[in-house]
């Protein structure tokens, strides 16, 4: 109530408490059956709508005269029915509010002897709860206490603040190796090739792929029509290329075999203003756009979406790109359900990854013993202990469990083995 009241008068809302206070205490609670000025003066307030009722209907009060010592007692045996009403009420209440809030609750039951997390208040801020221990159950005092001995003192907790402690399972100790095993190394050596041929290809356009041409530079006289055909097939072919004439050319054309859907989270139009064109590329953009009109690329529109356009400098020469701007279009877009991949990762996750990809490959011979692990990566050493709110070096860090390994952090010059492998094989 007070909360809404400081809403509805942000500025003079203290001149409201008054007000505020007197209906609270004139209306009845729902688990006692009764207001508050009920049970604590043993009779009905007399409200605003009370005398308003009283002052339409010009209805007269009935008060009996009675002497002080009547009045007293009357009063005294009001609020003592009046209360004993309210307990019967509040029992019933809280009856049906535990039957609700037990609806969700699970009985659970704790053993004697049982190691058990305790959530305790942390050193720092006691308004911070954390799961500390474990802690063992000394006594049960009921179906919801327990006993249980934190340092040099002993308490009883709540069932609520308790929960059984799961040991980790251990690793089971591998077969040991024969004696004249003493050491295991491996060197990778993969072609490069392929690898670098991907690099390359994504360093700029294929040199493969056609860029198709604005202009027309084919038409159907270009077609080679062989000399093995008689002279009527050679006939019907030319007719059927000059039937087809808008087909066989090198610029591209607009299909309607397939449409884009593109779905919307909000139905309501993306409108952006236009911005205004430099005069020195309004030559340009007409030119573009009457280009588009004739490739039918775009087409005249009366849509109620719209996006500006932005003209873009390409990196040679003084020629320009000729680009939409949909930022605010993509705002409403629905995500797509595949993002394309991540490809520039930061150091510490290329690092990471790394020593995943190292360690699962060698995972025959890693697996179930302890192991070194020499980096000349320092935050490596931080990832087994260290909470990361990188959500990827928090997976790697999970598949990495199963291994005991400590790392150790070596110069880069002393890195010799990393060094090697990293060397690409000459022939």
């Amino acid at each position: 109530m007070l909360k809404k009241m400081t809403f509805e008068q942000p500025t003079k809302w203290d001149q409201y408490l008054p007000a505020l206070l007197f209906a609270y205490r004139e209306v009845p609670q729902d688990s006692l059956g009764f207001s508050p000025f009920e049970l604590l003066y043993g009779r009905t307030v007399r409200g605003p709508m009370q005398v308003l009722r009283q002052l339409w209907t010009e209805e007269e009060s009935n008060d009996e005269i009675r002497t002080t010592a009547e009045h007293v007692i009357d009063l005294r045996n009001r609020i003592e029915e009046t209360c004993k009403i309210a307990r019967d009420h509040l029992a019933k209440s809280a009856i049906r509010q535990a039957h609700f809030y037990d609806k969700k609750t699970k009985k659970r039951e704790l053993i004697v002897g049982t190691r058990v997390l305790l959530l305790l208040p942390t050193k720092h801020n006691k308004l911070e709860l954390a799961w500390k221990g474990p802690y063992v159950i000394e006594e049960q005092i009921n179906s919801f206490d327990y006993k249980i001995k934190v340092g040099r003192q002993t308490r009883v907790y709540h069932i609520n603040l308790l929960r059984e402690y799961h040991e980790r399972e251990m690793i089971a100790e591998p077969e040991k190796l024969p004696e004249e095993v003493v050491e295991q190394s491996a060197i990778v050596v993969e072609d490069l090739e392929e690898q670098d041929d991907e690099i390359f290809a994504n360093m700029g356009p294929d040199p493969s792929i056609l860029i198709p041409s604005t202009k027309r530079t084919e038409n159907e006289k270009d077609v080679h029509v062989a000399d093995t055909l008689t002279a009527r097939q050679q006939r019907e072919v030319r007719d059927a290329c000059t039937e087809f004439s808008a087909s066989l050319t090198d610029v591209p054309k607009a299909t309607t075999l397939e449409i884009c859907n593109i779905k919307m989270t909000d139905d309501r139009p993306v409108y952006v203003k236009p911005r205004p064109i430099p005069h020195a590329l309004v030559d340009v953009v007409e030119r573009e756009v009457k280009e588009m009109l004739d490739l039918k690329v775009i087409e005249p529109a009366t849509s109620p979406y719209n996006a500006p356009i932005v003209i873009v400098k390409k990196a040679q020469g003084k020629a320009v790109r000729f680009c939409n701007d949909f930022r605010e279009a993509n705002k409403v877009i629905e995500n797509d359900a595949e993002p394309i991949t991540e490809q520039k990762y930061a150091t510490v996750e290329k690092e990471c990854l790394a020593t995943v990809w190292g360690i699962q490959k060698f995972e025959r011979y890693l697996y179930g013993r302890h192991f070194i692990l020499e980096t000349d990566h320092q935050p490596l050493q931080y990832l087994q202990r260290m909470k990361p709110t990188n959500a990827r070096l928090m997976r790697w860090a999970l598949q990495l469990q199963p291994y005991v390994f400590t790392v150790k952090i070596i110069p880069g010059k002393d890195n010799i083995g990393a060094d090697y492998l990293s060397r690409a094989t000459m022939n």
